[in-house]
């Protein structure tokens, strides 16, 4: 969701807010009840080939769980949706306007957190769509079933972050070489094989 700034309020253009994230529970946290608010901004970018309307705030997590034809989710993996940080459990399909839940979630932590901004309607929305694990960790390293296919999935949002360390595994896995100790450290934290035993 992109909001505006109130009359009078001052820049939230790129060159004088920075970039954050907010968590009730630290990053990737839960709470006890395993849910977590979570929140991102991007300032407002001046340029109009940006695109941006406002200052970007990203309920993330938050968005319903999709299960269609394009996002499917074998019966064994829909038991894990329990250990999902997301609030919301059940899953939809494909939606295209902007989820009230989602926006009810954001304007509060408008108005409690960046108060200068424009709470009451949104100037712009998207949906960001990607995939979860239970323990929010990436899935990297080879099938479980099939050796000849390699996994980098599962990123939780936030595999940007880690995109050189990814590519660098990747290219040593797919290249045949032997893993360097850094590499056989990611292939045993983030292999498929961790969720095996909780199916």
């Amino acid at each position: 969701v992109e909001l505006s700034p109130r009359e009078g309020a001052p820049s939230h253009d790129w060159d004088n807010l920075p970039l954050f994230s907010w968590s009730e529970a630290g990053f990737k946290g839960k709470t006890k009840d395993g849910s977590c608010r979570y929140f991102y901004t991007t300032p407002k970018v001046g340029f109009a080939s940006s695109g941006s309307v406002g200052v970007k705030i990203g309920a993330h997590r938050e968005g319903p769980l999709l299960r269609t034809e394009d996002f499917e989710v074998p019966d064994d993996f829909a038991k894990l949706t329990s250990m999902l940080p997301n609030t919301r459990k059940e899953f939809c399909g494909q939606q295209y306007e902007m989820d009230e839940f989602a926006w009810l979630k954001t304007q509060e932590f408008a108005k409690e957190k960046l108060p200068m901004l424009k709470s009451d309607k949104p100037e712009g929305f998207m949906r960001c769509l990607y995939q979860m694990t239970p323990d929010m960790k990436m899935i990297l390293g080879k099938h479980p079933d099939d050796e000849f296919v390699t996994l980098a999935c599962g990123f939780s949002g936030s595999g940007f972050q880690f995109a050189p360390a990814i590519a660098d595994f990747l290219a040593a896995t797919l290249s045949g070489k032997e893993l360097s100790s850094f590499h056989k450290e990611m292939e045993d934290q983030f292999t498929a094989n961790r969720f095996l035993s909780r199916l």
